[in-house]
């Protein structure tokens, strides 16, 4: 954190670490893999498939594997 500027450094904000960073990170592909999200255009849906290797439930749910 030696890089931020001592403004961000002395105010009330607080950053989190690394690791709670990857923790976040980790439970979105998690949501993204086993819940799935709705992604209502059938151009995205597709690029989804082919670049992802997602699969496509019902009309619009789109889950992408880890």
């Amino acid at each position: 954190m030696k890089d931020l500027p001592t403004f961000v450094l002395n105010s009330r904000l607080t950053l989190l670490s690394d690791e709670k960073c990857q923790a976040i990170y980790d439970a979105a592909l998690t949501i993204i893999a086993d819940i799935g999200m709705t992604v209502p255009h059938e151009d995205a849906r597709e690029i989804l498939v082919k670049g992802a290797g997602a699969t496509v439930e019902g009309e619009d749910l789109v889950r992408i594997p880890r």
